[in-house]
């Protein structure tokens, strides 16, 4: 079959709609069941409650394989063209010269047919992809994305020479899953839930429970509360590993083609010169053992990841990263000595560090016992003067590098002609101290992504809006 001939996807692609369309209606449904039991009112099961998600499941069915027999894809000289729509046609034609990206992507049914999906997506894309296949062989996938990503050749007979960068080991992640800082999302997620569940638990339980922990003593709710830490923490861990189990990193000419995950397998093709930005992290479990993660900005496409930009390297050594933005990215392989913060912002770092504990004063005059809050308060200040220590901006003639602290200390580097605008915001105390904010603006998934730092001198942000002015 010619590459101009119209092709479906592979007829799982019916059973993939088919599960998304169930998705779609089982959560409104939940919710309702469950307002049903929070009103009292009864949730006897009636012919009603099977007749109509039959009929619903029937119609999805149906849609399903009208949408899969409907759909097709073609590749022609200098596009990708989609055939679509039921009972309103679609047409879509994306040209070859504005995709940014294309990414794989398998979750466990995929796997086990040995297939994958495609996402094309282009500079305008923003937060919706440009084109999505659900349902591809490995082969077909391959095939459609070596074909995009060549601009001068109509069709590419050959098999790309993938050079691979960096293949990490169970070993090193699990380094990275144990130092990730993850458990605090693991915490969130349990005490919503948590939350969400009391509301569905007779009182007269939580009553008992209640006066179960009173009549406990210290040590066994400190043995509790430690229990629920370590189990929360790994599941922290695992979920690290399930999300970048097989991490690896290629290259082929101006592409970067990042693999990873375990349950689902995603694919990143990233071309080199639509990173905006790299963002050097240093978390605080990882911090004392001279440990980072690489992240980057793309300028394009839709969502990568949860914060829109893509992890180049989940770990590595400090000493490693020159090294490794060498091979992969060189022109961010910089040296830099930054230029530091002024003394006298010092003072501000640490009253902002402070203030919360300013603003519970209420409450200590409500509730004595909350006056245990104020044991953290040398943590609070020590992190204030880290965070003002570790402040810092450099610049040359090709880039501009700002360093950042909020709990995780952050390099953010920019090359000059990436830079979209520089300024700075001042407010009246920064006024009085001629400090002001300083903060740059690259392009990014899905739009801008700017980066900022506080309490600079004022005269060194001005001398880096002349920087940015000129050419250079």
């Amino acid at each position: 079959m010619k590459m101009s001939d119209y092709r479906r996807q592979h007829p799982l692609m019916i059973l993939i709609t088919f599960l998304n369309q169930l998705k779609s209606w089982l959560v409104p449904l939940l919710i309702w069941f469950l307002l049903q039991m929070q009103l009292g009112e009864s949730t006897e099961l009636n012919i009603g409650f099977f007749i109509v998600p039959l009929i619903f499941s029937v119609l999805a069915a149906i849609y399903s394989a009208f949408n899969w027999f409907f759909y097709r894809y073609n590749l022609s000289d200098d596009a990708l063209n989609i055939k679509s729509g039921i009972l309103i046609k679609k047409r879509r034609y994306i040209k070859r010269a504005r995709i940014q990206t294309t990414n794989q992507e398998a979750g466990l049914i995929l796997r086990i047919f040995n297939l994958t999906s495609l996402k094309v997506e282009t500079a305008g894309s923003k937060q919706e992809t440009e084109a999505y296949l659900a349902a591809l062989k490995l082969a077909e996938a391959t095939r459609i994305q070596t074909y995009l990503s060549d601009q001068t050749k109509a069709e590419k007979t050959d098999e790309p020479d993938y050079k691979t960068v960096v293949a990490l080991s169970f070993k090193v992640l699990l380094l990275a899953g144990v130092t990730s800082g993850g458990i605090g999302v693991i915490f969130s997620i349990v005490g919503v839930l948590f939350s969400q569940a009391l509301a569905f638990i007779p009182e007269a339980w939580i009553e008992r429970l209640y006066d179960s922990v009173l009549a406990m003593s210290v040590l066994i709710i400190v043995l509790i509360i430690m229990v629920v830490f370590i189990f929360s923490w790994g599941l922290s861990i695992i979920r690290y590993l399930i999300r970048f189990a097989f991490f690896k990193i290629e290259t082929h000419e101006d592409e970067i083609i990042i693999t990873r995950g375990l349950i689902v397998k995603r694919t990143f093709r990233l071309k080199a010169h639509r990173i905006q930005a790299i963002s050097i992290i240093e978390g605080i479990l990882r911090e004392p053992f001279k440990l980072a993660t690489i992240e980057c900005d793309v300028a394009g496409g839709s969502e990568y990841e949860p914060k829109f930009n893509v992890t180049l390297m989940p770990i590595l050594k400090r000493h490693q990263i020159d090294a490794f933005l060498t091979r992969l990215l060189p022109q961010y392989a910089l040296n830099f000595s930054l230029e530091p913060l002024p003394k006298r912002a010092l003072k501000r770092y640490l009253f902002r560090s402070f203030i919360p504990y300013l603003l519970l004063l209420p409450l200590y005059l409500y509730e004595p016992l909350s006056l245990i809050i104020l044991f953290t308060m040398p943590i609070a200040l020590y992190l204030g003067y880290l965070r003002y220590q570790n402040g810092g901006v450099y610049y040359d003639d090709i880039c501009m590098v700002l360093r950042t602290r909020r709990l995780a200390k952050q390099t953010h580097i920019a090359l000059k002609k990436h830079i979209q605008t520089i300024g700075f915001t001042q407010n009246p105390l920064q006024r009085y101290r001629t400090l002001a904010t300083l903060n740059f603006t690259v392009l990014s998934t899905p739009s801008h992504q700017t980066f900022a730092l506080k309490d600079l001198d004022l005269s060194a942000i001005k001398s880096s809006q002349q920087w940015f002015q000129h050419s250079g």
